[in-house]
């Protein structure tokens, strides 16, 4: 167990560099530019103390009704506590699936006590300009102010 959350907590910390140094590096997005290419619902769980990993899984269906699973792993800065978080949203500018997979980026601010209320997360995916939206709905004990955070998408199937 132990072993387990280190390793959470090693791969959060090399997301939120990367995140940072992504976010520094990609302007060249354009978000006023962008196209719907699907939904995707999601469902994480994280603990922290000033700075926080998540990880889990989620779905994404495209425009066309392919569905692909995926996985995900990271963290965020000045979050603190444990909780299980459900979200669902949006996909833009994916022009093919491979295009998900990679470290996203953004910022968002949820609070809980037993159930909170829902808080929006935007991220981009700086290597090809893929945006993802979406809602979150919080259930644990968690104070999570605005601030940086960063997230790992892989595709499972």
């Amino acid at each position: 167990m132990m072993t387990s959350t280190l390793t959470r907590l090693a791969v959060a910390g090399a997301v939120l560099l990367l995140a940072s140094n992504a976010a520094l590096a990609a302007e060249s997005c354009n978000p006023k530019n962008l196209t719907q290419s699907g939904t995707f619902t999601a469902d994480t769980k994280s603990v922290g103390f000033l700075v926080s990993v998540h990880w889990g899984d989620g779905v994404v269906t495209l425009n066309n009704g392919e569905k692909h699973t995926f996985h995900m792993i990271g963290g965020k800065l000045i979050e603190t506590g444990f909780g299980e978080t459900h979200i669902k949203g949006e996909v833009y500018n994916l022009n093919k699936i491979e295009d998900l997979n990679g470290v996203y980026y953004g910022s968002s601010s949820e609070s809980a006590l037993v159930k909170g209320p829902e808080g929006g997360i935007i991220a981009k995916n700086s290597s090809n300009c893929v945006y993802i939206h979406g809602v979150s709905a919080v259930e644990g004990v968690r104070l999570s102010p605005p601030a940086p955070g960063g997230v790992q998408i892989e595709l499972t199937d």
